[in-house]
Parts: structure tokens; C-alpha cells; sequence
């Protein structure tokens, strides 16, 4: 195997991961994730890559699209993006998180054109908690540059800068869409 490959086991995983793939499709279900804290590996395989990062970026995935299914798609097809590009990442997990904010944008638009199309009223996928329920629904009022920014800024604690790089605009935009976003949500709420 050549220098910058990945492993015979990241190849394995990446085999799972499509594996889980169509078993979601099938409506088998969905294990339960748990949250892992992240890790600093001196020598980071893909395997611990995905470990580490696969439960929050589901997480932060469903609450840009509200919906669980089209989440664990968006971020299988995220992290099967980043295991093509293994050996050029020195870092991938910016690269990780502006896929998987670049596959919520992409998805969320075929979405809302394929409801456009129907001219039907879909109800989306509702969360087993009120609360949750209520405020996806009011996340999803949001543009998805407003939602993004607000998802990663106060649930993936990510730093204005960090946001910048993945929707690639300034930070100053970044706290624009943030402020923005978090007026509407007030104005909503009252």
C-alpha cells in the first residue's frame, strides 16, 4: 500500500458506513449514538476520525434539515467525501464540517423543490419532544446561511472564523447572520 493510502481497516469502515446506509434505507432503524468527546490523535486513522465526529455531526446535521433521515445521509455522504481525500487532509475536520453544512444546504433546496414540484404540504419527520419540535420548526424559518451559522456557532461551539471558512464568507457576516437569525427567532417567539 502506498504512502498517504488509507488502511485496509478505514477501507473496512467505509465499507460499514455503506452498509449502515442501506440499512437506514430499509427502515431497519437507527442505532443510538452517544456523545463522544472529541479526541486529539497523534496519529488520527479514519476510523477514530469517524468515531469521534459521527454522532454530533449527525446531531448538527438534523437541526439544519429537521429531518433524521436526510441527516444521516448528508453526513454519510460528507464523510465518504472526506475518506476520498484521507491522505491530502492534514486536518479534515473543517473539511468534515463544510461538507456536511454544503450537503444540508443542497439537500434542504432539492427538498424544498421536490415540495414545490408536488404542490403537496409534506409534514416533516417530528421529533418525540415538544420543545425540539417546536424549535426545529423555527429553525427552519430561517435561511440556511442564518440557520447554519446559529447551529454551529451555539451547537457545535464552533468560533466565528471557523463559521466564516465553512460558508465562506467574512466573520463580520458570520455575526451578521447570527444577529439576524436570533431577532427573527425572538420576533418569532414573541
Amino acid at each position: 500500500m502506498g504512502a498517504g493510502q488509507p488502511s485496509w481497516s478505514s477501507r473496512f469502515l467505509f465499507l460499514r458506513i455503506v452498509q449502515e446506509i442501506v440499512v437506514f434505507r430499509l427502515g431497519i432503524g437507527m442505532r443510538s449514538t452517544t456523545q463522544l468527546a472529541p479526541t486529539v490523535y497523534s496519529e488520527r486513522t479514519f476510523d477514530d476520525f469517524y468515531l469521534a465526529e459521527y454522532p454530533q455531526q449527525v446531531r448538527r446535521s438534523y437541526l439544519m434539515l429537521n429531518c433524521a433521515d436526510l441527516a444521516q445521509d448528508v453526513v454519510a455522504d460528507a464523510f465518504a467525501e472526506v475518506f476520498r481525500r484521507w491522505s491530502d487532509l492534514q486536518d479534515p475536520g473543517p473539511y468534515l464540517n463544510k461538507c456536511v453544512v454544503n450537503g444540508c444546504r443542497k439537500a434542504g433546496a432539492k427538498r424544498t423543490k421536490q415540495r414545490s414540484e408536488a404542490l403537496s404540504i409534506e409534514t416533516p419527520d417530528k421529533p418525540t419532544n415538544f420543545e425540539t419540535a417546536e424549535f426545529a420548526e423555527l429553525l427552519m424559518g430561517l435561511s440556511h446561511r442564518q440557520r447554519a451559522s446559529i447551529v454551529c456557532r451555539y451547537y457545535g461551539r464552533m468560533t466565528e472564523q471557523e463559521i466564516a471558512e465553512i460558508l465562506v464568507c467574512q466573520p463580520g457576516t458570520v455575526g451578521s447572520l447570527i444577529h439576524r437569525g436570533l431577532a427573527q427567532l425572538r420576533k418569532e417567539l414573541t
